[in-house]
């Protein structure tokens, strides 16, 4: 396994959410209502992304017709990883 760059990974989040290494939803509504800061991290996550910094974790697809079933089996605590509804 390689170990991923992060000489040039910056991203302007508040200290305590670095130090407590969390993002809460508060920390996520300062960086949507500022827009210079919402396209920084969005660059910065679509770059990580791009390199294979970063990767998500899809558990399961289900289509928009299966919206129920989706919502069961979250509410199941059966998963790891996401779930993703296909419109």
């Amino acid at each position: 396994m390689g170990v991923p760059d992060f000489t040039n990974a910056r991203l302007d989040l508040p200290l305590p959410a670095i130090v407590m290494k969390f993002v809460s939803y508060a920390t996520v509504w300062e960086l949507v209502l500022n827009p210079p800061r919402m396209e920084t991290a969005q660059a910065y996550i679509r770059d990580a992304h791009r390199r294979g910094v970063i990767k998500p974790v899809i558990d399961r697809t289900f289509p928009l017709s299966e919206i129920v079933a989706a919502h069961q089996y979250l509410d199941g605590r059966d998963l790891f990883g996401k779930i993703v509804v296909l419109p």
